[in-house]
This record gives C-alpha cells, sequence and structure tokens, in this order.
C-alpha cells in the first residue's frame, strides 16, 4: 500500500490569502494614499491595495511522483507541466475535505513582496485586457530559503478572483530555475514551461477577458520569443471587468529575499470597457509602490507607462 503525502513528513510551506496589505504598518478601512498617475491624494479601500496571492509549497521527488500518478501533476508532448495547486495540497495535508477557502484562509501575507503598477479609484475595475513586454535579467540566483522571483501581470476582481501569465525563477512547486506560467484562482491549475536563463530578454505577457461559447473567459498567454516556447491558457471566469496589476513579486516562508538584477516592464497597453486597447498612461489612475526590499521606479516612454524593478535586501 503506498504511503499518502501527509505520511511522508516533509515540511510544507504553505502560503495562501486573498488579499495582502501592501501599505506600511496597519490600514484602515480607507487609507489617503497618493496616486503617481494622475497626482492626486484618493480614499481607497482595502481592496484597492491588496495583491492577489498563490499557495506555495514545496515537493520532494516521491510527492512529485505520487501526484504525477494521481493526475493532479501533468506532462504535456509541447514540454507543459499543470499542476493543480489546490488538490496538491490535500493530497499533502491529506484531508479531502478542505475547500478552497479553507485554503486562502492560511495564506500568510509577510511572506511576500511586491514592487508593482495598478489600476486605482475611481477607475479600478474599468479594463479586460492588458498586453506588457517585461525585459527579465540574464539570471537571478534564488536563495534556497526564497520560494520564487516572478514578474507578472494579473486581472483580479472585486471578490478576489483572479487569472495572470508570467515569467520567473522558481524553487517552489516541485520547479527549479526560469519559467513562462498562467494560473488561476479559480481551478487552481498551474502551467508552466521551462526556457533557457543567460540572456536578458523581453518575455511578452498577455491577459484577457472576453465573453466567448456562452462563457466569460479568462485568457492567458507568456511567450519568449527568443526560444519560441509559448503558453496559451484559459478559465472560466465570473465577470469581464477587472482591475490590473503587474508585479515583480518574491515569496519566502523565512523572510529570506533575493537580490535581483533590474528588470523593465515596458510598453504597457490596456483594454478598456469600449473593446479598445490603448496606451496605459496619465489617463488612466495607477498607482506604483513597493514592499521593502523590493523597489520600483517608473516613467512614461512613447506615451506608455513602465516600471523598473528589482529587489535589494
Amino acid at each position: 500500500m503506498k504511503k499518502s503525502l501527509k505520511q511522508e513528513g516533509t515540511a510544507v510551506f504553505l502560503v495562501l490569502l486573498i488579499g495582502m496589505v501592501l501599505a506600511v504598518g496597519a490600514v484602515n478601512a480607507h487609507e489617503n494614499i497618493k496616486e503617481s498617475g494622475i497626482g492626486e491624494e484618493i480614499a481607497v479601500s482595502n481592496p484597492e491595495i491588496n495583491m492577489s496571492l498563490k499557495p506555495v509549497f514545496d515537493l520532494t521527488t516521491e510527492q512529485a511522483t505520487v501526484l504525477t500518478e494521481k493526475g493532479i501533476i501533468k506532462y504535456y508532448p509541447d514540454g507543459t507541466r499543470m499542476i493543480n495547486l489546490y488538490e496538491a495540497l490535500k493530497e499533502i495535508k491529506g484531508n479531502q475535505s478542505l475547500t478552497i477557502s479553507d485554503i486562502e484562509a492560511e495564506i500568510k501575507s509577510g511572506e511576500y513582496r511586491h514592487a508593482y503598477m495598478r489600476t486605482v479609484w475611481p477607475q479600478t475595475y474599468n479594463y479586460q485586457g492588458h498586453k506588457v513586454y517585461v525585459k527579465i535579467p540574464a539570471n537571478v540566483n534564488l536563495n534556497p530559503q526564497t520560494s520564487f522571483n516572478l514578474y507578472n501581470t494579473h486581472m483580479v476582481l472585486p471578490s478576489g478572483k483572479f487569472f495572470e501569465s508570467g515569467v520567473g525563477w522558481f524553487n517552489s512547486w516541485g520547479l527549479t530555475g526560469l519559467h513562462i506560467y498562467t494560473y488561476d484562482n479559480y481551478t487552481g491549475d498551474m502551467y508552466s514551461k521551462a526556457i533557457p536563463s543567460g540572456t536578458s530578454r523581453d518575455i511578452f505577457l498577455r491577459v484577457l477577458s472576453i465573453y466567448q461559447y456562452g462563457q466569460n473567459r479568462g485568457y492567458m498567454w507568456a511567450e519568449d520569443p527568443q526560444s519560441g516556447q509559448i503558453l496559451n491558457t484559459f478559465t472560466i471566469i465570473d465577470g469581464l471587468d477587472h482591475k490590473v496589476d503587474e508585479t515583480q513579486e518574491q515569496h519566502s516562508s523565512s523572510q529570506v529575499w533575493t537580490s535581483t538584477p533590474q528588470a523593465k516592464h515596458h510598453d504597457n497597453i490596456i483594454k478598456n470597457q469600449n473593446n479598445q486597447w490603448v496606451n496605459w498612461n496619465s489617463a488612466i489612475p495607477t498607482f506604483f509602490g513597493a514592499n521593502s526590499p523590493m523597489k520600483q521606479t517608473h516613467g512614461t516612454e512613447n506615451s506608455r507607462y513602465y516600471i523598473t524593478t528589482w529587489c535589494q535586501p
């Protein structure tokens, strides 16, 4: 008889939360923050300054084998790997009765750090797509105690439901090295493909919400032109109008962060409610921020915002 994953006794670093407070110190129900895009003080509620987070955990080789045998991890002929993070956690914890809400209630926001730009009040949830190029560093040497360093974009509903596409370096979920990936917290499915490191280059990311085939669908696209690797996935979503969050994020359950070279997120284009792709610039209410030790600067090129992000512990 096979041992359960719980019996393996391997430490699991589980971190989840529906929202993460990014302001320093306690955040009140309404907090005044400076909106960098328009230079005004505005009042925003907690959802405006929350980030969308994922479950994070480590896997041993044996655990990954068991999850693969059970179909929770799948491998496809084109090199794509899929893991359902929710089902994997149920197996690891040995508790099949866990709900998504149970899992999300255990997220530890303090184990995440972000540098970001996002749409904010009064037009927070007015968008149905985002395209961006991220010029990634040639290499990021992750500390073994840092779970990942990712560059990504999210589309988020007021309920906290989201989907994202991204690229980055991993020490979690049984992944190591540099990958493009997609993830959504409707299903818990994370798709990934390995891509080569060693060259600083642009990675193209796109997220899009559309009504198609009688369903609201969230499409996620991540592309590495150098290697030719592409991920193109979708999930059924609850609505079309979203907030857009673009970030560099790190996770560490032990508060050990990895220094990174600068990455530039540029040529930002956003899709509005009129089905038009427009430049993301000062015409769109935007907030820029970072949690120490993450850093960011920002500006405008070709009528489009860019942010430069890095980690400096």
